[in-house]
C-alpha cells in the first residue's frame, strides 16, 4: 500500500482539480442578416477568458455600426449586442477578431442570412479571422460539426467523469460495451429530439440532473467495492440508458447555442454527434492506455485504487450538484 500511496494522491489531486475547474467555454459571434445588407451582431465571451480585454470584433471593410452598442453580464459571459450595415453585404468579406492569438480561447463564428444559408466556422490562436464564402460546403459542414462535436465532450469534465465512473464500475468487457452503447443510443436519441424542439427542458435541471449522476454512480462504485450488489451493476445498460437521455439533452444544449445550418441540419446533427462519439471513444482509449502499463506492474492490486477516483469524482459532482441547485433560486 506504501508503494501505492504516491499514485493514489496524485490520481485524487488530478481528479479533485478536474472536478473543482469549469468546463472550457468558447466566445461566441453570431451575425444575422435582419434586412438587405443589415445585420444584428451578438457578441459573447466567457468571464474567464485569457487576455479577454484584448479580444474585439474588427468590423468587415464597407461595415458600420449604427446606433449604441448594448452590453451585459449573463452567468459566465459578457454579451454586448449591436446593428451593423455593410455595403455589398458580408460575401466575400474577412471577419477578423483579434487578440485570440494571445488567449486560449476558440471562438464559434455563426452568420445566418436572409435566405436562410448559414456558416459555421471555429475561429482559434492560430486561424482568428475567416473569408465568408458564397456558401458554406458540405465538406466544411462536416468539419466543423464533428470538430464541434468532439470538443465538446473532451472539454465537458462532467461528461467525461460520466464515462470514467462507467469504466470504473463495470470490470466486464461485455457489460462496458453494452453500457457504452446504451449511452450512445440514450444520448443520441434527446440530442436530435431537443436540437429539432420536439423535447425543451430548463438547461439548469439539465445540469443538476447529469452532476447528479455521477453522484450516483460513484456512490454506486463504492458499493460495488464492499461487495454489495446495486441496481447499476446488475443492469447496468438500463441504468446508463437513462443517464444518457439526461446528457444528450446537456449535449443539445450546447449544440442549441451554436446553432445549425437551416438547409443542412441533418447532415450538422449528424456528424456533431459522430465527433462526442469520436471524443468518447478516444478518452476511453487514453484511459486504458494509461491503466495498461500500472496493471502490468501491480496486477489485481490496482483494484484496491478504485474507492479514492470514485471519492473524488463523488466530491466534485456533488459540489456540482449544489452549486447548480442553487443557482435555481439565485
Amino acid at each position: 500500500m506504501k508503494v501505492l500511496l504516491p499514485f493514489i494522491l496524485v490520481i485524487l489531486m488530478f481528479m479533485t482539480s478536474m472536478g473543482m475547474a469549469d468546463e472550457v467555454r468558447p466566445a461566441y459571434l453570431a451575425m444575422q442578416e435582419e434586412s438587405p445588407d443589415s445585420f444584428t451582431v451578438l457578441w459573447k465571451y466567457p468571464l474567464s477568458t485569457n487576455n479577454q480585454a484584448e479580444l474585439e470584433v474588427l468590423l468587415p471593410d464597407g461595415c458600420e455600426v449604427l446606433g449604441d452598442k448594448n452590453q451585459w453580464l449573463d452567468q459566465a459571459y459578457t454579451i454586448s449586442r449591436w446593428n451593423m450595415r455593410c455595403a455589398d453585404g458580408l460575401i466575400k468579406k474577412e471577419v477578423k477578431v483579434t487578440g485570440l492569438d494571445t488567449s486560449s480561447t476558440e471562438l464559434l463564428l455563426r452568420i445566418e442570412f436572409l435566405d436562410n444559408t448559414t456558416l459555421v466556422e471555429r475561429l482559434t490562436p492560430v486561424r482568428n479571422s475567416v473569408v465568408v464564402p458564397e456558401r458554406q460546403t458540405i465538406t466544411g459542414i462536416i468539419k466543423s460539426y464533428f470538430v464541434l462535436g468532439m470538443e465538446h465532450i473532451l472539454t465537458g469534465i462532467d461528461h467525461l467523469l460520466f464515462v470514467l465512473c462507467v469504466m470504473l464500475l463495470l470490470r466486464s468487457r461485455k457489460k462496458l460495451l453494452l453500457a457504452i452503447t446504451a449511452f450512445t443510443v440514450a444520448h443520441s436519441f434527446t440530442l436530435i429530439a431537443a436540437t429539432l424542439g420536439y423535447v425543451q427542458v430548463n438547461p439548469t435541471i439539465v445540469e443538476i440532473l447529469i452532476a447528479l449522476s455521477i453522484v450516483i454512480l460513484a456512490y454506486e462504485i463504492m458499493r460495488d467495492y464492499r461487495g454489495i450488489s446495486g441496481l447499476s451493476t446488475r443492469y447496468p445498460w438500463l441504468v446508463i440508458f437513462i443517464f444518457g437521455l439526461m446528457h444528450g439533452l446537456g449535449f443539445a444544449g450546447a449544440l442549441g447555442e451554436m446553432g445549425l445550418p437551416q438547409n443542412d441540419i441533418a447532415l450538422a446533427l449528424l456528424f456533431f454527434n459522430i465527433g462526442v462519439e469520436a471524443g468518447q471513444i478516444l478518452f476511453i482509449l487514453i484511459v486504458l492506455l494509461l491503466l495498461w502499463p500500472l496493471r502490468k506492474l501491480f496486477g489485481k492490486r490496482i483494484a484496491n485504487w478504485k474507492p479514492f477516483p470514485a471519492y473524488a469524482i463523488g466530491i466534485a459532482a456533488s459540489f456540482w450538484f449544489v452549486e447548480r441547485l442553487t443557482s435555481l433560486w439565485s
